[in-house]
């Protein structure tokens, strides 16, 4: 039972069951109509979008040197639009992206300014970020109805866009979060003539579309290009309003296993809900953690790469058995996903920015008559050139019993050299589970293997000691690095210590 985080977790979608009980008690279906925004069905929620006038969609435009160099009200009319542009700096040569923000968000949200800005440093792009937050309130099923009317502005002033001022659809990107992946994915499907580029999904409500055209068909390889990001599978799973379908594009990258993030689980997280961050962001952090990972994708001051690798599970790709990448290379998530993949791909990521690094497979062996204990291990890498922050293990609570092996891939994004020893930490776990269990781990070995081309780097036997919490202040369970050639080091009892 656990962190301040699940507890205001549980607090959300409780009130969004709420919500969804009021609806199908008290609403009743219809049918409403908009000008040229077309008619909505009330359908399985009996909610209808709001009057647009309600609604308030905004259009702020910006490029390299001028930010927010355009503001367009989507319910005024083309001709206050085209002044508006032509008295811009935009240049619909280029290529254009629109940032859309999801339920309980708003486009003037720090991570919408920082993935602004991060597009803008990558290349010459134009960008628009798409502001609804008078709409994507509470209750949840409104916002959905809401967001069809979105979408439909968004397609109509994509069609403007190429009918006045000559911006080729097939140069757009649209980058949606949450319930913004719907819009992104109903505004591109609605295009008459054209379709955009790309839709970039980032833990989208599910599914990603509400219907496919031929534009849209994942088999259809002059299709829309659509990548997906999943981070918390969980969270609102059943409760979108679709149906029981998932996210699903070309290409759909599973960081973590696409649910509980690293560093989420901690309410002393940074990522945890003690940062300061907006209540809905704090308790959404893995729900959150698709934007910060396609972030840093983009900003060119990160190096690193988040290859992604086929696999039949993440429980697979958890053990390190899925480490080969088809024909010498593997799609990267994020900005540099690419149409030459298809299909599931999975990753690890650290728990702090840039969130890529080294990985790494870790296996740790319990002694003889360990007993039985419930909690989390957490491990600190030393090496040549320092030393990494706290790292999960298990992400979860994990029932430990004597002789039992708990091996899984990790990543760091600490450049710490050559790896030289570690450090363990075992946190117990609260709630019933953890009743009548052992507040210690009692550990047999512990071996550490590079993820790619399994290089083992670390490897320790033959003795028994424990790792516990002891007030506030782990112990600490050192080994050193294995000499090339050497099968095990550690025999000596002298040389296996706690710090």
């Amino acid at each position: 039972m656990g962190t301040i985080e699940t507890f205001y977790s549980r607090i959300f979608v409780i009130a969004f069951v709420l919500n969804l009980i009021h609806v199908f008690t008290f609403a009743e279906a219809d049918t409403r109509c908009y000008d040229n925004l077309g008619c909505y069905d009330s359908g399985i929620f009996h909610a209808l979008p709001q009057d647009p006038s309600f609604v308030r969609t905004q259009y702020t435009g910006s490029c390299r040197g001028h930010i927010n160099d355009v503001i367009i009200d989507a319910a005024d009319n083309e001709t206050d639009w085209r002044i508006i542009i032509d008295n811009s700096s935009l240049d619909t040569s280029l290529e254009t992206v629109f940032i859309i923000h999801g339920f309980t968000d708003t486009a003037t949200a720090q991570w919408v300014a920082r993935m602004r800005d991060a597009f803008l440093t990558k290349g010459d792009y134009n960008v628009f970020t798409v502001d609804w937050k008078h709409a994507a309130q509470f209750p949840y099923e409104q916002a959905v109805a809401n967001s069809f009317l979105v979408a439909k502005q968004l397609s109509m002033f994509l069609e403007y866009l190429e009918r006045i001022h000559g911006l080729s659809p097939d140069r757009v990107h649209l980058v949606g979060h949450s319930l913004g992946a719907q819009i992104a994915g109903n505004a591109g499907g609605d295009l008459k003539t054209s379709h955009v580029a790309r839709i970039s999904g980032l833990d989208p409500a599910e599914p990603l579309f509400s219907y496919l055209n031929d534009s849209m068909r994942l088999d259809n390889k002059d299709a829309i290009f659509v990548d997906v990001i999943h981070t918390d599978g969980e969270r609102f799973s059943g409760f979108h309003g679709y149906g029981s379908l998932r996210a699903q594009g070309h290409v759909d990258f599973y960081p973590n296993g696409g649910t509980k993030q690293p560093g989420c689980n901690d309410p002393n997280s940074p990522f945890g809900i003690m940062s300061g961050k907006p209540l809905q962001q704090a308790i959404a952090c893995s729900h959150a953690r698709a934007i910060d990972l396609y972030t840093a994708s983009l900003e060119s001051n990160h190096q690193c790469v988040f290859s992604a690798h086929p696999c039949s599970s993440w429980e697979d790709y958890d053990q390190g058995i899925c480490d080969v990448c088809p024909q010498g290379r593997c799609p990267s998530m994020g900005y540099g996903a690419s149409k030459a993949f298809l299909g599931n791909y999975y990753l690890s990521t650290s728990a702090e920015e840039p969130f890529c690094g080294m990985s790494y497979v870790v296996e740790v062996k319990t002694a003889e008559g360990q007993g039985h204990s419930y909690g989390r291990l957490l491990m600190t890498l030393n090496g040549t050139n320092g030393m990494t922050n706290v790292t999960e293990l298990n992400r979860v609570n994990h029932h430990y019993h004597d002789n039992e092996s708990d091996k899984h891939v990790i990543t760091v994004s600490s450049d710490i050299g050559d790896v030289i020893s570690a450090s363990l930490e075992f946190r117990k776990g609260r709630g019933l589970s953890a009743l009548g269990t052992s507040s210690d781990l009692k550990i047999a070995s512990i071996s550490i293997s590079r993820f790619y081309g399994n290089e083992r780097l670390l490897q320790t036997t033959s003795f028994v000691t424990s790792v516990l919490l002891l007030d506030s202040m782990p112990s600490k369970f050192w080994h050193q690095k294995i000499p090339t050639g050497s099968d095990v080091l550690g025999n000596d009892p002298t040389r296996n210590e706690l710090l």
